[in-house]
């Protein structure tokens, strides 16, 4: 899945380069560089969820994240329910996994479009800083009181009875048909809360809708959060000579296209055996390697190894999504100057390129 949005990624950044900004492709090509950028650390969530790491949590604002998750909401939602937001400025950040705040986000949305249905509806949002003291300790079933900033979400849907209400959590728990749901979205969505420090408390009532309220606590002592502005691309130009190694055809021609329209001079191989040989018969051939790991045949570790064995001084650059699998000592041993998680971003690719080859300058002949 990462190669497939390292080809989607490149070509909508290539593509981005030549298309004005007041062309009406821009914006959505933009919306889908988005949108793979947010699949690839889908991936990178999983790999971990998988491994059992520790999820990445930033100090960050809740409003930006939500604005984003529900235009993709909003896309997804039939014209017949309506969404009113209330964001309140100024709310604290919290420590978040954004990944995570987007599927609670979703899957309560969409659980939301479902109690609807077909006759539509209206899905309020509400984001508000709130004091939690004694006083409501009762009410909030053990809060520890402070500082929290409150998500609610509220559809005017079907409702839920008490006996529903109290299982909604439950793994695998579902009232949808078996080809519906698989009754994990809401048991998901719990224990993204948990983990976050984090509590979610629902109020339902059969044919007046639900309220589903999560209160994240403020982060302490942060500084206030400000929203990111895009920063304009700087143009990376590179006259290197690399050779570019993976077995994904879709790989190779837009890294090579990419990095061709900045000045590089790239030769592609999506056979790793071969590449070796063509180093093998002229080693001074190129500036810098840049290889996948997994690859029939041999493998980046593999093909790696054996160029550096060749020529000790060329920067080798080993590019793969199987990141945890592969010890750092044992990378510098194989020769391997750099590590490249996928995707990456063309633009960065070339900086990162143009950095590592050129103050050395000494193979960039003909």
């Amino acid at each position: 899945f990462n190669n497939i949005l390292y080809a989607l990624l490149g070509n909508c950044q290539l593509a981005l380069d030549d298309i004005p900004k007041s062309h009406p492709a821009y914006l959505p090509m933009t919306e889908i560089v988005k949108a793979g950028e947010r699949g690839s650390a889908l991936v990178a969530q999983i790999s971990a969820f998988g491994q059992r790491s520790e999820n990445k949590r930033e100090v960050k604002s809740l409003t930006p994240v939500i604005r984003e998750v529900m235009a993709l909401v909003r896309a997804s939602l039939p014209s017949t329910i309506k969404i009113e937001m209330e964001l309140q400025e100024g709310c604290s950040p919290v420590y978040l996994d954004e990944i995570q705040i987007h599927q609670v986000v979703l899957n309560l949305c969409t659980n939301a479009s479902f109690a609807m249905g077909d006759q539509g509806g209206v899905l309020n949002l509400h984001l508000k800083q709130v004091k939690v003291d004694d006083d409501f300790e009762d009410q909030l079933h053990g809060i520890v009181p402070g500082e929290y900033v409150k998500l609610q979400i509220c559809d005017t849907g079907t409702g839920m009875d008490e006996t529903v209400k109290s299982r909604i959590f439950e793994p695998y728990f579902t009232t949808k048909k078996s080809d519906e749901g698989t009754g994990l979205g809401l048991a998901s969505v719990n224990g993204i809360v948990e983990n976050h420090g984090g509590q979610i408390l629902v109020e339902s009532e059969l044919g007046k809708g639900s309220s589903f309220a999560i209160y994240f606590p403020a982060a302490r002592n942060a500084e206030p959060v400000v929203e990111e502005k895009q920063q304009a691309q700087a143009i990376v130009e590179g006259h290197s000579r690399i050779m570019i190694v993976d077995d994904e055809p879709m790989i190779l021609d837009v890294v090579r296209l990419g990095l061709e329209k900045h000045g590089f001079r790239v030769t592609g191989f999506n056979d790793g055996i071969e590449a070796l040989e063509v180093f093998r018969n002229d080693p001074l051939a190129f500036d810098l390697v840049l290889t996948d790991q997994t690859m029939p045949g041999i493998t980046g570790f593999e093909l790696a190894t054996h160029i550096s064995n060749l020529r000790s001084d060329i920067p080798i650059i080993l590019s793969t999504g199987y990141s945890q699998a592969l010890d750092n000592n044992e990378l510098r041993t194989a020769g391997i100057s750099h590590f490249l998680p996928k995707p990456i971003k063309i633009h960065d690719l070339a900086a990162l390129l143009c950095e590592i080859t050129e103050p050395a300058g000494s193979n960039t002949g003909g």
